[in-house]
């Protein structure tokens, strides 16, 4: 799956932080929160190196304050595999299983990747 929006796509470790930020919840999948926390405008500019410059316009109205983090933090979740979904007021994050994909080899060993 193509992420043309990325010049290289963010450190898992760099998104985990800042999800804990955003939501004040563990970056693991099947969590769920209620609301999203006031951010940093820094926290946001850390993600800055990594969008080209013609796809940053979510990452500066989400530093403004001009929307919730939710729209970007999807675009830092999909290209490792994971989604938020909303549902009843409240926001869970999955898997995203399309993303998932699995291929046997002729020997019949499994490969799994995100991607």
């Amino acid at each position: 799956m193509s992420h043309a929006q990325f010049v290289s796509i963010p450190p898992i470790e760099e998104v985990h932080s800042f999800f804990t930020a955003a939501t004040g919840c563990p970056c693991t999948v099947m969590t769920t929160w209620t609301k999203w926390l006031p951010l940093d405008p820094d926290d946001i500019f850390v993600f800055l190196p990594y969008i080209r410059p013609c796809h940053q316009k979510l990452l500066m109205e989400t530093a403004d304050g001009a929307r919730d983090p939710c729209a970007f933090m999807r675009q830092l979740l999909r290209p490792h595999g994971l989604l938020i979904e909303f549902y009843r007021n409240k926001w869970t994050l999955i898997e995203n299983k399309e993303a998932v994909k699995t291929v046997t080899k002729k020997e019949g060993t499994t490969v799994s990747w995100s991607g």
